[in-house]
């Protein structure tokens, strides 16, 4: 099962070309932009999602 505290690489079997991928849908659906300087950050679904909601938020502020 996916959860908060899953790994994308490690749990989730995700390499590199994959997690691009992934990081490009979630830019689309949720028009935000994932910087690359952050993703090495982004190591468990929990980071993602934290990054989305902070992102999200500080557009909706500007």
């Amino acid at each position: 099962a996916i959860g908060a505290e899953s790994r994308l690489v490690e749990d989730l079997a995700i390499d590199s070309l994959d997690l691009v991928g992934v990081f490009l849908k979630i830019q689309d659906h949720f028009d935000v932009v994932i910087d690359d300087e952050d993703v090495p950050q982004l190591r468990r679904v929990a980071d993602l999602a934290a990054y989305v909601s902070r992102h999200r938020e500080g557009s909706a502020a500007a």
